[in-house]
């Protein structure tokens, strides 16, 4: 009986491994389905991607302020899911630039990323805000549509 054991663990051992070189085997040959399934996952990212469109202007100062929300964004740890900005509206001495931002993060991060926009050269006004929160009951990130106004004041010489 003593000498039946040894060879019965190696007899398992076998099987263990025909039957991962038949999963091996298996996989292989539905190579074809799983690069499908692969090449569909791609068809979706490029068709998500592919309607992401920025009307941004071409003015420096837009640039600048689409570079400050997405910095500042990052900092606060909140995710910027649409940046929609506006006509650019231009005074004698100041000019204004709306900005509508859709954006994803818990309360405290949301607070730091306006607080971050107050701290900035740029005078800011927070025009709206709305925020709601997300359908799972366990998490805490709010939903929030911001819409603020950018001043920048111009040079009197």
């Amino acid at each position: 009986m003593l000498f039946l054991l040894p060879a019965f663990s190696d007899i398992i051992d076998q099987y263990r491994h025909i039957q991962l070189q038949k999963e091996r085997i298996v996989s292989a040959q539905n190579w074809e389905h799983i690069l499908a399934e692969y090449n569909k996952q791609q068809e979706h990212f490029d068709a998500f991607y592919s309607n992401l469109t920025t009307g941004i202007s071409r003015d420096d100062q837009m640039s600048g302020i689409i570079e400050l929300i997405y910095r500042k964004a990052h900092e606060s740890g909140v995710d910027i899911r649409q940046l929609r900005p506006g006509e650019i509206i231009r005074y004698d001495t100041f000019t204004e630039i709306p900005v509508s931002i859709s954006a994803e993060g818990n309360f405290h991060e949301l607070a730091l990323l306006i607080n971050g926009f107050e701290q900035t050269s740029y005078l800011v006004r927070l025009s709206a805000l709305d925020i709601q929160s997300v359908n799972d009951l366990n998490s805490t990130r709010l939903l929030s549509q911001l819409e603020f106004v950018f001043i920048i004041l111009q040079n009197q010489m």
